[in-house]
């Protein structure tokens, strides 16, 4: 079954709260639900992001956190947590240099930090001398390129999808491995799936042949995956078994470069949107 939903920009601003960092709109209901489709998913509010995260690209909560949301950008080794009640960066924690850094997870002792090459950069929550305890995982995953990865609460365990591996060239499959959680944030890789997208449809309407994926969260209460692309402008909802159940599809008006998925403690779900050819990059807080 597929869900064709479509990410409608609201028009009319309420209130419009502006601090030096970053800035926060609400939106009215009505004027976010302007153009009539069979099924919307209407937003909260959009943050306006610092130019610091113009290239952001992976975001996580702390388990029970509903305040801070942390961030990796592209280009640079830095952590950053973001207070969305003040709508500003309360602090930034280096664990490496420049880089190519897509996607950030955490179990709630460490964080987790995906290289676009596949090298993983594990170090502790409380972000005290944080560079000497950088933990850097290089071979855990085969060759290819990856930009989503999420913590699985319910195995203790991080699972990575590819986005470009030799082994799913010209077959309509992505790769995603498991990689177990050991002692110290210390990984190991335990084993790999194969999620076939056999009978999904792109927003063509002709069969989806493949999918690059940039971000990926698992929705701890229903028990299902949301892998993002921001290339295909789409959501696929997978079960707990990486059995595609739902497509959500994208305005492309609305998102220059959507990288980052996550969900707070209310089941609230979270997009983070590089700058791109925008002014700024966002962060979309949307509906549970």
């Amino acid at each position: 079954m597929k869900l064709f939903l479509s990410l409608i920009v609201g028009l009319g601003l309420i209130s419009c709260q502006s601090q030096s960092a970053g800035k926060v709109d609400s939106i009215s209901e009505k004027e976010n639900n302007k153009n009539e489709q069979q099924d919307t998913l209407a937003y909260e509010r959009v943050y306006t992001l610092p130019s610091e995260l113009d290239e952001i690209s992976g975001i996580t909560f702390l388990p029970g956190n509903l305040e801070i949301i942390y961030a990796v950008q592209d280009e640079e080794g830095i952590l950053y947590a973001y207070s969305l009640s003040q709508a500003e960066i309360i602090g930034q924690y280096k664990f490496a240099g420049k880089g190519d850094f897509e996607e950030v997870a955490t179990d709630g002792e460490f964080f987790y930090v995906l290289e676009s090459k596949g090298t993983i950069y594990s170090f502790p929550v409380d972000l005290k001398d944080t560079e000497n305890k950088v933990q850097i995982h290089k071979g855990l995953l085969e060759k290819g390129e990856y930009e989503s990865m999420a913590y699985d609460p319910q195995e203790e365990s991080l699972m990575v999808v590819c986005k470009e591996c030799k082994q799913d060239k010209g077959s309509p499959q992505l790769t995603a491995y498991r990689l177990s959680i050991l002692e110290n944030g210390n990984l190991s890789r335990k084993n790999n799936t194969i999620i076939s997208l056999e009978g999904v449809t792109a927003a063509n309407g002709k069969p989806m042949k493949s999918l690059k994926p940039s971000g990926l969260v698992k929705n701890n209460l229903q028990k299902k995956w949301f892998l993002l692309s921001s290339i295909d402008k789409n959501i696929l909802i997978l079960d707990a078994e990486f059995k595609p159940m739902e497509t959500i599809f994208l305005a492309k008006n609305q998102f220059q470069q959507p990288e980052g998925i996550t969900f707070d403690a209310q089941q609230k779900m979270y997009i983070s949107s590089e700058k791109n050819n925008a002014d700024h990059a966002l962060l979309f807080q949307f509906k549970n």
